[in-house]
């Protein structure tokens, strides 16, 4: 159990990893020899909930002069240069038809962990760094230069660097409450800057428990996220 998450010493793991990441992905990315020959599991069984015209329609708003948009998710992912991660969630943002959009995962966060000496759950959502560097990304800014602004302290923030996100709107689609803590907490600190932030929640859950949940946090709640969308006055 120790090693349970070990690619060096886990049978299980590289079983799992080779089944969810198929055959040739895994022989890529950890150069190991293949157990089975197969496709990607999650790439033939893993069903996207997105229309693909939505899909369309999110990459071209994002294109627009002034929009932007980015994937924040816990989901493992391959990190910046250089940084082995598992890209479980860009083969998700692949399937879904947002391959093109920016993404900060769990890969990201694991080499803010590594370069900080802190612990994963000092970055990652519900932590307000895990959706600034979301927000920093979809504004343009590179994946490395994204975080390592958010290495630093705000107190060590070139404040001017941000002013062009004041009176900025930000949409956050969400089926945990997690990400809304985050991006709420980034709008309250960059307001206590001076840069205001204008924040809208959107929630997207079926089952009860989860709806109040992310209600409470004061999201308007849809059954899937194409209704979100439909419900947005400017998409």
């Amino acid at each position: 159990m120790a090693e349970s998450e070990s690619i060096q010493d886990s049978p299980t793991l590289n079983w799992f990893q080779e089944l969810i990441l198929g055959s040739k992905n895994y022989k890529s990315i950890y150069q190991k020899q293949p157990k089975f020959q197969i496709e990607s599991y999650l790439m033939q069984y893993d069903e996207s909930q997105l229309s693909g015209y939505n899909a369309e329609q999110v990459l071209k708003w994002a294109q627009v002069s002034g929009h932007g948009a980015a994937i924040m998710t816990n989901r493992p992912s391959r990190g910046p240069s250089n940084f082995a991660g598992m890209p479980d969630a860009e083969l998700g943002s692949s399937l879904v038809g947002l391959a093109d959009l920016p993404l900060v995962g769990k890969g990201e966060i694991l080499w803010l962990a590594a370069h900080t000496g802190q612990g994963v759950e000092s970055f990652s959502k519900p932590k307000w760094k895990h959706a600034m560097a979301a927000i920093l990304v979809a504004s343009g800014w590179p994946l490395e230069d994204s975080l390592d602004f958010i290495r630093q302290q705000p107190s060590d923030w070139h404040t001017s660097m941000l002013s062009y996100l004041h009176d900025s709107k930000v949409t956050v689609f969400e089926d945990t409450p997690s990400g809304l803590v985050a991006v709420q907490e980034t709008s309250q600190l960059l307001g206590r800057m001076g840069v205001r932030v204008e924040i809208q929640k959107m929630g997207i859950a079926v089952e009860t428990a989860k709806q109040t949940a992310l209600s409470d946090l004061g999201a308007a709640v849809f059954p899937d996220i194409n209704q979100a969308l439909a419900s947005l006055d400017d998409f």
